[in-house]
């Protein structure tokens, strides 16, 4: 999913529930980098900064907030508010029938 496609999903009022997996990184693009350029990563942490460590190994505790807030995203999209990341909220949140959800919600 595009994040223009959060702003559709909103304006049709469809009854999705959106399940962002975040591991911090371009995905593709660090894969790229894994399988054709030796492992020589280059932009592809989205926590790095140019305080950090010239060998830093990847996101850790010391690291900065991410960026995005994708929950404050979402709201700015008008998506419902997510339900929290507490593991029975994702399930109730799961459980529910998508039809009873009036616009997108986005859960982490």
């Amino acid at each position: 999913m595009n994040i223009q496609e959060m702003a559709t999903a909103v304006v049709q009022e469809a009854p999705v529930i959106i399940c962002l997996f975040n591991n911090y990184y371009l995905g593709m693009v660090r894969q790229m980098q894994q399988l054709f350029y030796g492992k020589r990563y280059e932009a592809t942490c989205l926590r790095r900064r140019r305080t950090c460590p010239a060998n830093c190994k990847g996101p850790n505790a010391s690291c900065p907030p991410y960026t995005p807030d994708f929950i404050a995203l979402a709201k700015s999209y008008g998506a419902r508010d997510p339900c929290g990341k507490e593991r029975t909220s994702r399930r109730h949140l799961m459980r529910r029938v998508p039809t009873q959800m009036p616009r997108p919600s986005l859960n982490l």
